[in-house]
């Protein structure tokens, strides 16, 4: 009896609270209350939470935390069991454990839940790198037919898989989880079977010419082409034969010949006041929208002769908001070189600024004359004139526009821009800046100007009879000036070494650079 009181007793002193020697995850908590318990098992669940585990997948290992996985202690269970431990199965029962409490502590059965979908943020990375798309079967045209070239299977980790052992593990009490995770097979959206099936269908409807008219055009494709279009798609959930878009406008256009116009790029002009101007571009045409592309498996499905197709829009590259963000707006340099005038040298230095004009270097981007401008020939407006050739005086058509490359060098040299790429003449002509200019010609030497500003820069070329004037536009950044000039013999020429500083604009830091030219006395004389 008097076992029994003290059993009361205990439990009297105990009701409301955890009972006597009760322990969770290793941590006793007998008499907690409850306020104690719900912060002994928060604690708990963080504990596990933050337990790690690697991932060892094919493509290397990923360290993450049961809580990433979203392995997470159920706290309200846990919470309950932990009430009713040495409580539930009546009175004898309860007798029985107050009895052994003594003897030992009694541990809470700890309750885990797992989140697949946590588990699968967790492991993106993993996935990403495990991860190889499938091979979608597709058709293939052949000389009379159109086969089936096979698809394959792909791989992908499997996270649910990762997220189900981690659970097992922390429903084993480990503490540092290793998981050996594998890929499975991701097998194609299309079966085998079905792309025989379409195959089989796409031969049935190319078995006869077709007419395509477009843009007042027309012309008729044979059934060998016409299956060479064909691509197996998923279309509102099920496999159809579609027209490949650019497939069919390559053969198209290629028949048909030009059709639609092609659009007007943006660009940028400067007035007649220096106000820069933003011209808008204007959208274009060709062939063909995907809509009437696709019409024509309609149109062999309805076995008609011809299908009137549909010129596409195309938009320029860029618009406005483009062009106002690039701050071409205020001129940055500005140089002018001198020339007598009418002579044939003139009207090329006047095609070069012409086809120049207009040309905007991005920032960080780096322009080539050469490539900007392109070959000069009589076909585009060149004239044959003087040149100098390996040290010796020439004609050849486009002689003349080093004088370009002069004006060019010397406003982006002002300008504080980057010239990566230049050429002095190799004889100096005394109406060209002494060691500070570039000569140029079709196949080397080049001119090339790179922009280290944050803004575009437009080229703007102007001329009269008598002179080239290169204007540079853009947002001011910097300026550059010649700091020193000296002289060095090289052999029987002269190596003259100019040394530039820029300023940046706004803080005055300053920079300098190297500038090099390597003139011969006179004609013939090697260097």
């Amino acid at each position: 009896m008097l076992v029994v009181a003290g059993f009361a007793i205990d439990q009297a002193r105990h009701d409301g609270t955890v009972a006597r020697n009760v322990a969770l995850d290793g941590t006793l908590i007998g008499g907690a209350t409850d306020a104690e318990l719900q912060k002994a098992v928060h604690d708990t669940a963080e504990a596990w939470a933050s337990v790690p585990v690697t991932v060892e997948t094919p493509a290397g290992p990923f360290d993450t935390t049961l809580g990433d996985l979203g392995v997470a202690l159920d706290e309200e269970a846990v919470a309950a069991a932990a009430r009713s431990e040495g409580r539930d199965g009546g009175w004898l029962a309860e007798l029985w454990s107050w009895l052994r409490s003594p003897l030992g502590h009694r541990e809470v059965a700890l309750t885990f839940d797992a989140d697949t979908a946590s588990a699968a943020a967790a492991l993106a990375s993993a996935e990403a790198a495990n991860h190889r798309d499938p091979t979608e079967p597709t058709l293939a045209p052949g000389a009379d037919a159109i086969t089936v070239v096979p698809g394959a299977d792909g791989a992908t980790l499997d996270t649910g898989a990762v997220a189900q052992q981690a659970l097992d593990a922390a429903r084993r009490g480990e503490r540092t989880i290793t998981i050996a995770a594998a890929t499975v097979p991701l097998p194609p959206d299309v079966s085998e079977a079905r792309a025989a099936e379409l195959a089989t269908e796409a031969n049935a409807l190319a078995d006869q010419p077709l007419g395509i008219y477009l843009d007042n055009k027309s012309g008729r494709f044979d059934a060998d082409m016409i299956r060479s279009w064909f691509r197996p798609a998923i279309v509102d959930g099920a496999l159809e034969v579609t027209i490949d878009p650019a497939a069919a406008r390559d053969d198209i256009t290629g028949v048909l010949g030009q059709v639609g116009v092609a659009p007007q790029q943006l660009r940028f002009e400067v007035d007649p006041e220096g106000k820069v101007v933003i011209v808008d571009g204007v959208a274009g045409t060709e062939c063909c929208t995907p809509e009437s592309l696709q019409g024509i498996v309609s149109a062999l499905e309805a076995g008609d002769e011809r299908v009137d197709l549909t010129l596409a829009s195309v938009a320029p590259d860029h618009d406005r908001a483009w062009a106002e963000q690039l701050g071409i707006t205020t001129p940055i340099a500005t140089f002018t070189t001198q020339h007598p005038c009418c002579a044939p040298r003139v009207e090329n230095i006047h095609r070069f600024a012409d086809l120049i004009r207009g040309t905007v270097i991005l920032p960080d981007e780096t322009m080539s004359a050469n490539d900007t401008v392109g070959q000069r020939t009589k076909e585009r407006g060149f004239v044959e004139a003087p040149v100098i050739v390996d040290g010796e005086f020439a004609e050849d058509v486009g002689g003349g526009v080093s004088q370009f490359a002069v004006t060019l060098f010397n406003a982006a040299f002002y300008g504080g821009l980057d010239i990566p790429e230049y050429q002095s003449h190799s004889i100096y002509i005394d109406r060209y800046p002494y060691g500070v200019e570039s000569t140029i010609s079709w196949g080397g030497p080049d001119l090339k100007i790179h922009n280290n500003t944050p803004t575009g820069v437009l080229i703007w070329p102007t001329y009269d009879d008598t002179s080239i004037t290169v204007t540079l536009y853009g947002t001011p950044w910097m300026a550059g000036t010649v700091k020193s000039q000296s002289e060095s013999p090289d052999g029987e020429c002269t190596r003259v070494h100019t040394v530039r500083e820029r300023t940046l604009l706004g803080n005055n830091q300053t920079s300098t650079d190297d500038f090099y030219a390597l003139y011969q006395p006179s004609e013939g004389v090697t260097c």
